[in-house]
């Protein structure tokens, strides 16, 4: 009781003279960034994901061969979720003596959960927005169903044993556009499925089960559904299920992640500096409560005290200025960000609270240990300095702050990983690359002012500190830059990767006789495909001359061993590739060559010089992997898994695909296609293109608003490092003055000191910058990693910007108190 008493005492006396002040401030601003920017990651994650699930039809779908347990539904019904059941499966549908191959949706009255279901009276009107199934008895069919069949709205179609009327022209569907997806499709009530009598013995269907509800039900659901699954069942998030908007939103959680983590780091600089300076200023104060009786651990306990008070302000502080920055932002964003932000969690708040007081622990204790052992003698003998925390054991206990907080929100753990290697290399080049450039500058600087001069020597005279001020202000730099160089690449990735011009539409079912006449089609109305690749379905039967059955006999089997694959075969090595290993494919006709895709040579443990051996047909080929390439599928380009040299398969029965952009006003031509190319399916991706970009727009904002208060973390390092020298500064400018310099000598001495802290501080983190930005680029965002020349020259001169105006501004009291009242108070 005595240590609590006397520590609030304490704390309100030191935060009147304003000693805690800069602590405070400094906590303050690193929780109050922390909340923004988890928040905004929070708040703006789940919302792009909410987006996501417009485009699946709902937050969650379990898909089964079989019909689906009616106890699952129970349970998810339990758990407060909403729940959507559909059967899909295909069918030929027949009008006026034609008939067609179709993709037949029978859907409940709940369909769609997320997302629009747009119904239209005419072709390629927008639609009204339906929510449930058509009236019994009725169809609706996509557009280009019309042309197939030669009907109109109102005319009979046949399913199965049983005739409907068309009703309706499908003008949106969530969850309906899909690269494998080839054949139109058909909405109809789920209850009409037995009159068709199309469900037979060995039918392929495809029961789905949407769910959607709050995110704490789904991800208690997420949890139990995982021991009912069975092999032939899969279970997808909105992002998994729209693999088109995967990539997007993986990346995009991964940078906010980053940037909460580096915000959270400045803020522990920050704390670091400020709690060392306290402690410092302090240790008379504790020699006096020694003399005055108190025990090592009381006097110790009195400041832990005090750091717990601050705490509390600090973190209130920090939390409620980080909900209401937080608040205006949406305000402010409201028509940029997802139509529909999710509120803000409590649990953001508790966890946003206990990190600040974690790191506050983590950063400060080190220094405040100190205190324990300062000796009562130190009022008599000032050069008596108390035992000093070793220095690794100080990084040790930083470190597993900011780990224990970087648990609580769960980044990736590269990412963490990469953080701690990239902040020790910056450590370690900050030392060795201060001192030389310090000796370097020591031996320079003779020919310079005096005013220069002394400005070095005080550098050299308070080496420690230098070195903590250029470690402090190249590890800031580097991190702001890492966010800068991410963010700048990102969006620059996205955009290369989805520019306006993506092809939108594909073609399949194309046949040899029509390729020509498919082409010219295209240059009389001027629009350019993606080029008309073969299409060869088979089968992986043997891997190393070994069957597939006996491999994986008592393994689950990779995707592309349990279906038919599309292979094809190419001269030219394809666009949205990367070659990662061996030769492209020789034109030997002789030789059976193929290229596989680089994950699915992992799963299968296929490496160069494997053999695989597919069944076409009636035939089987065995072929030699003599490549291995990085494809990207989000590229919205037709891509495979398998490509062989021409001469394997160019006497196979083929088929042909393609995609070509389509803008909204040339949307008739597809009237035009489907007339002369009947028995070619058209895909529409027009609508998903739509929504990836949309997400994407709204990604690249929230990695601008972030990047904005990761900089404010930043600031505050800044000030705290400049008041951290600040009663040396004090002390030295007094004495100068004292000997007859002038103020306007004490200036330009401290302008020089803050100069070359800038520099050394700019070139170091150009360095470390570059090198962090490799590992992240190479282990986490799957970039391709580059060297950033300008960095290099706008470095130094951002730092000379950051630290000289505020070292200059920070010290500013040097130039302004009298020498006689600093050296009456040393």
């Amino acid at each position: 009781m005595l240590s609590f008493n006397l520590a609030l005492k304490l704390f309100m006396r030191d935060f009147k003279s304003g000693e805690l002040r800069v602590l405070m401030f400094a906590l303050w601003v690193a929780v109050a960034g922390l909340i923004t920017v988890t928040l905004l990651v929070d708040r703006v994650e789940r919302g792009m994901t909410k987006e996501a699930s417009q485009v699946l039809g709902a937050n969650r779908v379990m898909y089964s061969p079989q019909a689906i347990d009616a106890e699952i539904a129970e349970e998810a019904q339990l758990q407060g979720l909403q729940t959507s059941e559909s059967l899909w499966f295909s069918s030929v549908i027949l009008a006026n003596d034609q008939f067609q191959l179709t993709t037949v949706k029978a859907v409940d009255h709940k369909f769609p959960l997320a997302g629009e279901l747009k119904i239209a009276q005419a072709l390629f009107e927008a639609g009204e927005v339906i929510q449930g199934k058509p009236q019994s008895g009725n169809v609706w069919l996509s557009p280009r169903l019309f042309n197939l069949l030669n009907i109109k709205l109102g005319d009979s179609v046949q399913i199965g044993a049983q005739t409907f009327i068309a009703s309706g022209v499908i003008a949106k569907e969530p969850g309906g556009s899909s690269f494998f997806n080839f054949a139109p499709s058909v909405m109809m009530s789920v209850d009409d499925v037995a009159a068709t009598q199309v469900i037979q013995p060995g039918s392929r269907l495809d029961y789905r089960l949407a769910l959607t509800g709050s995110e704490s039900s789904l991800e208690s659901f997420d949890s139990w559904i995982k021991t009912q699954l069975n092999k032939s069942q899969r279970y997808l998030r909105a992002e998994s299920g729209a693999p088109q908007l995967g990539n997007a939103l993986s990346r995009a959680k991964k940078y906010l992640n980053l940037s909460g983590v580096l915000a959270l780091l400045l803020g522990g600089i920050a704390i670091a500096i400020a709690a060392n300076r306290y402690s410092l200023r302090h240790f008379d104060h504790c020699a006096l409560l020694r003399c005055m009786g108190l025990k090592k651990d009381q006097v110790l306990f009195v400041f832990v005290w005090i750091l717990l008070l601050v705490g509390t302000v600090g973190t209130s502080l920090g939390a409620l200025t980080g909900w209401a920055v937080n608040e205006g932002l949406m305000l402010a964003l409201k028509e940029l960000l997802p139509e529909q932000v999710p509120p803000v969690r409590i649990e953001t708040f508790v966890l946003g609270m206990a990190a600040g007081f974690i790191v506050l622990i983590g950063f400060a204790l080190p220094s405040l240990i100190r205190i324990r052992s300062v000796q009562p003698m130190r009022i008599l003998r000032k050069d008596l300095e108390p035992f000093s925390l070793a220095m690794w054991a100080s990084i040790l206990m930083a470190i597993f702050a900011l780990s224990v907080v970087i648990s609580l929100y769960s980044p990736s753990i590269t990412i963490v990983a990469i953080m701690i290697v990239g902040g020790g290399f910056v450590a370690a080049i900050s030392l060795v690359a201060s001192l030389f450039l310090l000796k370097l500058i020591s031996r320079l600087s003779q020919n310079r002012s005096m005013a220069f001069r002394f400005g070095v020597e005080h550098l050299k005279r308070h080496r420690a500190a230098t070195l903590i001020q250029v470690s402090a202000f190249g590890l800031t730099l580097t991190l702001l830059l890492i966010i800068l160089l991410v963010r700048n690449e990102l969006i620059q990735d996205w955009k290369q990767q989805l520019p306006q011009d993506a092809p939108n539409h594909f073609l399949v079912n194309i046949q040899p006789e029509k390729v020509d006449a498919l082409n010219q089609l295209f240059t009389a109305n001027n629009l350019v495909s993606q080029g008309i690749f073969p299409m060869v379905r088979g089968r992986v039967v043997e891997l190393n001359g070994e069957k597939v059955t006996e491999l994986y006999k008592d393994k689950e089997l990779h995707n592309s061993l349990r279906r038919e694959l599309n292979l094809t075969w190419m001269e030219a090595f394809p666009e949205a590739n990367e070659l990662l290993e061996g030769q492209w494919l020789s034109e030997n006709p002789q030789k059976i060559e193929i290229s596989i895709e680089e994950e699915m040579a992992k799963r299968l443990e296929l490496v160069l010089g494997s053999t695989m051996t597919f069944r076409i047909g009636a035939d089987e080929l065995t072929a030699e992997v003599t490549s291995i390439r990085k494809v990207k599928w989000d590229s919205f380009q037709p891509n495979f898994y398998v490509i062989f040299n021409k001469s394997a398969l160019e006497n196979m029965p083929a088929t042909f695909i393609s995609s070509f952009y389509l803008a909204p006003e040339q949307k008739m031509f597809l009237n035009d296609l489907v007339k002369l190319f009947p028995t070619v399916s058209v895909i529409e991706l027009d609508l998903i293109l739509a929504e990836v970009r949309r997400v994407i727009e709204k990604a690249s904002l929230a990695v601008e608003v972030v990047l904005i208060f990761v900089m404010l973390s930043g600031i505050a390092v800044l000030l705290a490092t400049t008041r951290s020298s600040l009663d040396d500064k004090l002390y030295e400018s007094a004495l100068l003055k004292t000997l007859g310099a002038n103020r306007k000598f004490v200036a330009k001495t401290t302008f020089s000191e803050y100069w070359l802290l800038g520099l050394l501080s700019g070139v170091l983190a150009a360095i470390s910058s570059e090198f962090i930005a490799f590992l992240l680029y190479e282990f986490v965002f799957k970039m391709e990693a580059q060297l950033h020349w300008w960095i290099w020259v706008t470095a130094p001169i951002i730092a000379l910007l950051a630290v000289v105006p505020a070292g200059t501004l920070g010290s500013r009291s040097a130039l302004k108190e009298p020498p006689s009242q600093v050296l009456n108070n040393r």
